[in-house]
């Protein structure tokens, strides 16, 4: 995390792109690392809506970051709810599923030998 607020410091133009999950398996929960980054860095959050079914691109506008995760969250996850439309479906993660309305798969723990 430490390295991706010095790229922002050191670099006057920088993209960084992150899947909010931390996986590309369905996750229960976001992981905050995103939001931290942005915060320390204090640039904005811009997500990006994928929607497999009319095949568009939607850019979010700019999320600040509060200190309150749980409401920017909320912002985030309502754009998606709006914009979002998941290729394969049974692997979004909690968050979007509950925002579409979507069946949430768990995964099931792997026995250990």
């Amino acid at each position: 995390m430490g390295a991706s607020v010095g790229a922002f410091r050191d670099n006057e133009k920088l993209i960084l792109l992150i899947a909010p999950e931390g996986t590309r398996s369905n996750a229960e929960e976001w992981k905050r690392g995103f939001h931290l980054i942005a915060a320390s860095a204090g640039v904005p959050i811009l997500p990006a809506a994928i929607d497999y079914v009319r095949k568009r691109i939607t850019f979010c506008p700019p999320v600040y970051t509060t200190d309150d995760y749980e409401s920017d969250l909320a912002r985030i996850l309502e754009f998606y709810r709006l914009y979002g439309s998941p290729r394969h479906p049974e692997r979004a993660s909690a968050p979007i599923c509950r925002v579409l309305g979507l069946p949430i798969k768990t995964t099931t723990p792997q026995p250990t030998a």
